[in-house]
């Protein structure tokens, strides 16, 4: 058998060397590829503008609503959708007007420019409050009680990945502090916040402080009129008329048996008489004209001594319907209306005065408050 040739053998697996060492270059190429193919795909969406504008913020804090619900938000919020009372804390960040505004109201509202669109954070309109691009959307979740935690969920469902954050009792007036406190935190407004509750908290004890020494028998005796006929009420411990227990009122419905709810109990004539109020307070303007006309309510104290007030209503009803956050206003005004000696017509001036000043920024004249008042 011939033996190979020794430099047969050398060349080949020289070869063989020479094609390990361009393999080995090609591998470690494809793997950089690979890795800097896979480094441009995974970065975060917000990256690579796919959330598009204000969506892009990369930094986010988780918040707990107040539902008790555990909430991611952008760190820093520049643009909500929700209720009307986001503009007491911080108007540059509203993102929309709630309704077409009045003359009378616009006034209020002077550091939201005209552009700003209508959409209404009640309407269910999903999509037009999404094509505003916020940051988060605020809604009401509870009335204090139950959380609608089904409905609060589909509710996120509809909105997508804007954050829904949810507030809770918004409709009475005693838990303003709460909230308050709360969208100062999800505002980056807590000084601000901190403003407003001193003046609502201090309001509050003030006439609370005064209307505790009346004892109860000599407590005015007040009926709530709604309707064009006056003949629908709310009870004592309805949401609708806590302003009257607040400040220290004997509402008349109460003591004759009628039961908390809804709202707007129908109620006939002689319980009206029986109940003889000496103070009637009416969102009705329509009734307030006309009752001075019926031979049966001239029979009541209230009318016979002219003490029938109209609620105002700038830039929303202080009162009622609905039961909101204007009604810190609302507190001044009913203890005066109830208890004029002790909440004089000067005192009820410089409070509301100072309402504005605080919670709209908004110097209001004498000639103004005076017709907002007498209306």
């Amino acid at each position: 058998m011939e033996r190979p040739n020794p430099a047969v053998i050398v060349l080949v697996v020289l070869i063989l060397a020479m094609a390990g060492v361009v393999l080995m270059e090609l591998r470690t190429v494809g793997i950089e590829e690979s890795l800097n193919f896979q480094e441009k795909t995974l970065k975060p969406a917000t990256e690579n503008g796919i959330l598009g504008n204000h969506r892009s913020v990369v930094s986010t804090r988780v918040i707990t609503d107040m539902a008790g619900r555990q909430v991611t938000i952008p760190a820093n919020v520049t643009k909500v959708v929700g209720s009307f009372f986001i503009y007491y804390l911080a108007p540059e960040k509203v993102g929309n007007w709630e309704s077409n505004q009045t003359n009378e109201t616009r006034i209020y509202y002077s550091a939201l420019p005209d552009t700003l669109p209508v959409v209404s954070s009640s309407s269910k309109n999903y999509e037009a409050q999404i094509a505003l691009h916020p940051d988060l959307i605020f809604i009401s979740c509870g009335d204090g009680n139950a959380i609608r935690y089904d409905s609060v969920n589909l509710t996120q469902e509809k909105y997508g990945a804007i954050s829904v954050v949810c507030l809770n009792n918004t409709q009475n007036v005693t838990n303003a502090g709460q909230v308050f406190r709360f969208l100062g935190n999800v505002l980056d407004r807590p000084e601000r916040a901190d403003e407003l509750i001193r003046y609502y908290e201090g309001t509050l004890d003030e006439i609370q402080e005064k209307t505790s020494a009346i004892p109860k028998e000599k407590r005015v005796r007040v009926y709530y009129a709604e309707g064009a006929n006056g003949l629908a009420t709310d009870a004592s411990g309805s949401i609708h008329s806590q302003l009257i227990d607040l400040c220290g009122g004997n509402n008349v419905a109460g003591a004759g048996g009628h039961q908390s709810g809804s709202g707007q109990t129908a109620v006939t004539m002689e319980s009206v008489l029986m109940w003889k109020p000496d103070v009637i307070i009416t969102t009705s303007r329509e009734f307030a004209i006309n009752v001075h006309n019926d031979s049966s309510w001239q029979r009541i104290p209230a009318v016979q001594n002219d003490r029938i007030s109209v609620t105002p209503n700038q830039p929303g009803n202080w009162f009622d319907r609905s039961p909101s956050f204007y009604r810190i206003a609302g507190m001044s005004w009913t203890a005066h209306v109830l208890y004029p000696d002790l909440f004089t017509r000067d005192w009820l001036k410089s409070k509301i005065r100072e309402y504005f000043s605080v919670y709209y920024r908004y110097d209001i004249s004498d000639a103004d408050l005076d017709d907002l008042l007498d209306r």
